[in-house]
């Protein structure tokens, strides 16, 4: 009986043995097969994504032998580490424009039209880059000031430097106002001083129409400054020799009319119109005797 149990034993076991080397077998042919088969995203198939091809290629590869499992590992690092970078190239700021030159402004076309000038500096805040001069134009003229075509300074005003310009539109002034390294956009009026520096403080600093009243542009502009005043009058003087001179690089000076400036005398219309009379028919007499 022992006997006969050992010998079903050992049966079992070889058939046990048997069923575990046909099944590794089979596991082997479809791996096998597995590696045989072209696959699909490798082959650039319809249904693959774009760009499949070269990763089934990688795939196959690093299944078949673990040789190149490292080097696909460390392709996928360094794309990961490009797309980041692309990241974050997008995410930064667009560079800054360039400063506008000493002198320029952008959106404001320079002067050509200028005598040799050296900048004055007459305070901590405020310098004068072009004195400009005077025109004969009416509309450059005010009871009490005159405003000098290309006129130019820097103002230091609430710790921002501003650029502060009277030029020439189609015969009358246009002033301009803008921070002078380019940042702020130009503030312009063809009204007054005051009215482009009411705009910067309302716009600009936020501040309350009220209190903008009390802004002087002519302070602003710093026309009201001795230093300034006397350096318009001698660059007109210049500019206005340098005219008559003939300098190719300014227009030539306005040729003023015979008879121009000068008051004719009044004279009385031969057909003027009687005086009306008062009532009662005594004109000028009656009506001075109604009075009394």
């Amino acid at each position: 009986v022992r006997e006969e149990l050992e010998k079903k034993l050992a049966r079992r076991a070889l058939e046990c043995l048997k069923r575990m080397d046909a099944g590794h077998g089979s596991n082997g042919a479809a791996h096998h097969d597995k590696k045989q088969r072209p696959d699909k995203r490798a082959s650039g198939g319809s249904g693959g994504a774009k760009g499949g091809g070269s990763r089934g290629q990688k795939r196959s590869k690093a299944d078949s032998d673990g040789s190149g499992y490292e080097d696909f590992q460390e392709g996928k690092k360094k794309a990961k580490k490009g797309k980041e970078g692309k990241g974050n190239r997008a995410s930064l700021p667009p560079p800054a424009a360039a400063s506008p030159a000493r002198g320029t402004s952008p959106h404001i076309p320079h002067h050509a039209e200028r005598i040799a000038f050296t900048p004055m500096h007459i305070s901590d805040k405020f310098k004068l880059e072009y004195p400009g001069h005077h025109t004969s134009e009416e509309s450059f003229r005010t009871p009490r000031y005159k405003y000098p075509v290309g006129f130019t300074c820097i103002h230091t005003w609430k710790k921002q430097a501003w650029r502060c310009e009277i030029l020439e539109n189609h015969g009358s002034p246009l002033f301009r106002v803008m921070l002078d390294d380019g940042s702020s956009k130009p503030y312009k009026s063809d009204v007054s001083p005051s009215d482009v520096w009411r705009k910067v403080a309302t716009e600009h600093h936020k501040m309350k129409p009220e209190e903008a009243m009390s802004i002087s542009g002519i302070s602003q502009f710093g026309l009201d400054l001795k230093e300034v005043k006397h350096a318009i009058k001698d660059a007109t003087k210049e500019y206005r020799r340098m005219q008559e001179a003939g300098d190719p690089t300014l227009p030539p000076p306005v040729k003023k009319e015979e008879g121009a400036g000068r008051k004719s005398p009044v004279i009385a219309h031969p057909q003027a119109k009687p005086a009306k009379r008062g009532l009662g028919g005594g004109g000028l007499g009656a009506r001075r005797g109604l009075g009394r």
